[in-house]
């Protein structure tokens, strides 16, 4: 598709005159005869440079162009005014409002190679962009990657619980002879308290 060229202009037989012109360039051409015309095709039709005459009905061309910057910045903007308009012009020019002056009557070559030149710029700026900064760290635009709730681990320099029992040694410093649990009996215990039992069970006996 061929970049479109938005020509403003209130009399069609400069727009006729400019198509015959500019019929060799591989541009879509538009027309509107007033800067409220314009701004309503553009609306449905971003174009990629705008030619405005300054004397048009409803507005200026500077003030149209304004809106345009304003509106679709990546335009290019460019004014066709009289040499009475070329103070105000080159004012708008130099704050940037507009990207190229031409003053009536201008050479059709000059213009169709300003045009091309124009637009030539506006593509290289556009495809030199860089790309979209990526999503902030932790946060990712793939929607078909699984997420997961995060992972508790205990780290190995965490403290271990102290798993020593009241009055004996720790289990980790302790052999197995050694490990002796509260309220178990040795063996002189467990003699004495078989010999009860045996004389118990006699008494009964006899």
């Amino acid at each position: 598709m061929h970049p479109i060229l938005l020509i403003v202009d209130g009399e069609p037989r400069v727009f006729h005159a400019l198509r015959r012109t500019l019929q060799r360039e591989q541009l879509e051409l538009m027309y509107a005869e007033s800067g409220d015309d314009a701004l309503e095709q553009l609306v449905h039709f971003p174009a990629a440079a705008v030619l405005a005459d300054e004397d048009i009905p409803g507005m200026t061309g500077t003030q149209l162009l304004a809106i345009v910057r304003r509106r679709w910045p990546d335009s290019v903007r460019m004014l066709l005014t009289g040499r009475a308009g070329v103070e105000l012009a080159d004012e708008a020019l130099k704050q940037g409002q507009l990207s190229r002056v031409f003053i009536k009557p201008c050479d059709d070559a000059e213009l169709i190679v300003a045009i091309r030149e124009s637009l030539q710029q506006r593509a290289a700026e556009l495809s030199g962009r860089p790309p979209a900064a990526p999503p902030p760290s932790g946060l990712t635009t793939d929607t078909d990657t699984p997420t997961h709730a995060p992972k508790m681990t205990l780290g190995s320099d965490l403290p271990l619980p102290d798993m020593t029992l009241p009055g004996k040694l720790p289990l980790d410093d302790a052999t197995p002879s050694e490990i002796q649990l509260d309220g178990v009996a040795d063996d002189e215990d467990v003699d004495a308290l078989l010999a009860d039992l045996r004389r118990s069970l006699d008494d009964l006996a006899g």
